[in-house]
């Protein structure tokens, strides 16, 4: 197998030619498609990786890939079979922990790119998962409420030093109520 470097070289090149050429009618795009496909998941498998001490380099590789997904899940959704949702899922759980990474805190509209645009994706491609993903979400939101007011101690309601979380509460509560979820 080729070495990373050698394929990010070749992506590199493929993605300038299939620029210049009209999007989609190329021959090379359905082989750059291809060539997305083979080497994407290693390159997320190997590099995409939340670190507290990541170096710069690290920090440049995993933003350089950020931009490598955003791009092709904005221009070649067939990388990611036009939206299956185990290649998509997959892909976004590789990218949200690094909201939780301060170094990446100034990255993260670049997330929230790749991630919006591999959630278009799953849209087109499987709309129940679509919806599921949200669903689930907001699930989360809820349960954040419950996990920070486990150690409630004082009478105000809220530990010292710590407060209460209650974003989204009762929105969700009121989806949950309206839409019979």
């Amino acid at each position: 197998m080729a070495s990373h470097f050698t394929y990010i070289h070749e992506l590199r090149e493929l993605i300038a030619s299939s620029t210049t050429a009209s999007a989609g009618s190329a021959p090379g795009s359905a082989h750059l498609e291809v060539k997305l496909r083979e080497v994407l998941p290693n390159l997320l498998r190997d590099y995409v990786i939340p670190s507290p001490k990541a170096s710069k380099r690290e920090l440049r590789e995993v933003i350089a890939l950020l931009k490598l997904v955003a791009y092709t899940a904005l221009k070649f959704p067939g990388v990611f079979y036009n939206g299956r949702t185990a290649d998509v899922i997959s892909v976004i759980g590789r990218i949200l922990p690094f909201l939780a990474e301060p170094d990446f805190r100034s990255s993260h509209e670049l997330i929230f790119s790749a991630v919006w645009n591999l959630l278009s994706i799953l849209r087109t491609g499987d709309r129940e998962a679509y919806r599921q993903f949200f669903l689930d979400a907001m699930v989360a939101v809820e349960d954040l409420l419950y996990v920070a007011s486990m150690h409630d101690e004082s009478p105000s309601g809220v530990p010292p030093g710590r407060c209460l979380v209650k974003c989204l509460w009762i929105l969700l509560k009121y989806i949950r109520l309206t839409w019979a979820l």
